[in-house]
């Protein structure tokens, strides 16, 4: 499991509160920090679906929505080109 995808799960675990490691630092790339943020979502989507945490998952979906509202199309689908080719288990029967 990926170290952002790992922390949130024990974020939310420990807290049931939504974190992403990082996502407050002062990045002066915010275009490339938010596409990072909605990578580890979609990540965190597949994962909490996996495991059973329906809640956790269901919370994902809203940050993606959340982030994706200030991306455009194409940079949208290259976060998630880029980031559901790395889920654990992806592509496996």
């Amino acid at each position: 499991m990926e170290e952002g995808v790992g922390h949130v799960l024990v974020h939310w675990l420990h807290t049931g509160s939504y974190q992403i490691l990082g996502a407050n630092s002062n990045n002066q790339d915010a275009e490339k920090t938010t596409s990072n943020e909605v990578g580890i979502s979609f990540k965190v989507v597949a994962t909490a679906e996996k495991y059973g945490f329906l809640a956790l998952r269901d919370r994902a979906k809203k940050e993606i929505e959340t982030l994706a509202m200030g991306m455009d199309i194409f940079a949208i689908v290259n976060a998630v080109k880029t980031d559901l080719g790395t889920v654990d288990g992806a592509g496996k029967d």
